[in-house]
């Protein structure tokens, strides 16, 4: 009889441990995004490839494609602005010598960027003034924080560094260079795991204010004035296209990951924006467990105040990159006043509402 009682003790620990990290204890919503996902995916750009990870820390995840070592665009800032902050942590308000990039490499730092600390730097990697200082800027402070890391192939590296479970991430080039043949790529579960780190306060050699200062070069948002998120996204419109979003929200004492790829590796990207804005939406919401949440129609999802783009419930500088990057195309999400093509006047209504957030 003890024999047996042991026996069904270990199966059922067993049972728990193999099913926690497959959805055993998430709400069916999650469970389900893998189909939802799917025919969000086939609705909207059918053409493309989708690799999505949802969160919550105290419960479990699902996830599709999630070891796909696919581009992710800007997105993989997270894992440059991380091994940056742990080099250069001690002289993090410090001016940079932005003068060794430009000798080193030839290129003329922008003006924009003179007298920029390191903060200064990784905040502007991250998107912070990107109205102010522009796409080109915003790509050069990532190409010194590069730079500075020993270039490319040190820098991949050093993330590296930061734990056993990154290996997959590559740094192949530097910002707004030739693609090919190497190109900077992850797959999603790196964010998730970098993003679990951050929550926890356990990068490796870093302390709980070290980790606030890493925190507060990302972007914050708040859903509903309630859950503080902090996020990260990053397109490209060079072949292979990409849209990306990857960030976390702060509920309770709680921890709701999402990252999202949509990569079109056949076609020019028609409609990806909208399909990683839609599958974004979705999973914040689903994880939140707010109302809403039932988007699967190919329409673009919308949200207010009008110029909201990637729906963070405040109009701020990624929504003027969004509008940037679908420039002068269809059926996007950056077409404000809904005339078919992003245009002046949709940049208009983006400035008209800058920095007002959602009643």
């Amino acid at each position: 009889m003890y024999k047996l009682v042991l026996k069904t003790v270990i199966l059922i620990t067993i049972f728990l441990l193999l099913t926690k990290d497959i959805g055993a204890v998430l709400p069916s919503s999650i469970i389900q995004l893998s189909q939802d996902v799917e025919e969000l995916r086939l609705q909207t750009a059918p053409q493309a490839s989708v690799a999505f990870w949802a969160e919550s820390v105290k419960d479990g995840f699902v996830a599709e494609n999630e070891s796909e070592n696919w581009p992710t665009a800007s997105t993989i800032k997270y894992f440059i602005l991380t091994a940056f902050y742990r080099q250069f942590m001690d002289q993090w308000n410090n001016q940079a010598p932005l003068g060794q990039y430009e000798k080193g490499t030839g290129e003329s730092v922008s003006e924009t960027l003179n007298g920029f600390t390191y903060r200064d730097l990784a905040r502007g990697m991250m998107g912070y003034g990107y109205s102010e200082i522009g796409n080109w800027a915003y790509n050069q402070c990532a190409n010194i924080c590069i730079y500075f890391l020993g270039g490319p192939s040190e820098c991949t590296v050093k993330i590296h560094s930061l734990n056993s479970g990154l290996d997959s991430v590559s740094i192949g080039r530097y910002m707004l260079e030739d693609r090919q043949p190497e190109d900077n790529l992850n797959p999603v579960e790196d964010f998730a795991l970098l993003l679990r780190l951050l929550f926890k306060n356990q990068i490796p050699n870093l302390t709980e204010s070290d980790h606030d200062n890493i925190r507060e070069c990302l972007i914050q948002n708040y859903f509903q004035e309630r859950y503080l998120s902090y996020i990260k996204t990053g397109s490209l419109s060079s072949i292979p296209p990409v849209r990306s979003e990857a960030g976390y929200y702060l509920k309770d004492d709680n921890a709701l990951i999402w990252a999202v790829n949509v990569v079109d590796f056949t076609g020019d990207g028609a409609g990806i924006g909208t399909l990683e804005n839609q599958i974004s939406s979705l999973i914040k919401l689903r994880l939140l467990d707010a109302p809403g949440d039932s988007i699967l129609t190919p329409t673009p999802v919308v949200c207010q105040p009008a110029g909201d783009i990637d729906c963070s419930g405040k109009v701020n500088s990624l929504d003027f990159g969004s509008l940037a990057v679908d420039w002068q195309t269809v059926g996007s999400v950056a077409n404000l006043d809904g005339l078919g093509v992003v245009d002046a006047a949709d940049a208009i209504i983006l400035f008209a509402n800058y920095n007002k957030e959602a009643d």
